[in-house]
């Protein structure tokens, strides 16, 4: 009961041994052995991360240190946006995007976007 209650969300959570296994390896993938930070760090072609500064989910100085330590990355925070899909977040993502498809988003990575696209061009 205490998640639904965090969330402000009325949920009635029977524990039992099946649920609570399911909860902890749900759990154990999800947050604890997450690598996606790693995983991303390790990839060279262009990256845009959308983000909002109200997301309860997202550490927002990761993603900042993350764009910062890597030419290829980038990261954009909209100040009012929560975890949801909105509709202003969906037109942003898909004019990033357009954008990144164009070569036109960010001078930090508009090498790496043609360098990318070059190669696209050969496979």
């Amino acid at each position: 009961m205490l998640i639904g209650i965090i969330f402000g969300l009325t949920l009635d959570l029977r524990l039992s041994e099946v649920t609570a296994e399911s909860f902890l390896i749900a759990l154990n993938t999800a947050i604890i052995n997450q690598t996606t930070m790693n995983d991303i760090a390790k990839l060279t072609l262009p990256i845009a991360i959308l983000s909002g500064k109200l997301d309860p989910l997202i550490v927002e100085r990761n993603l900042k240190k993350l764009a910062k330590d890597h030419n290829n990355i980038t990261h954009t925070s909209m100040a009012t946006q929560r975890h949801e899909i909105t509709d202003k977040y969906a037109k942003k993502l898909s004019g990033i995007m357009k954008d990144y498809l164009v070569g036109e988003y960010s001078s930090k990575a508009s090498h790496l976007i043609a360098k990318f696209q070059n190669e696209e061009a050969y496979d």
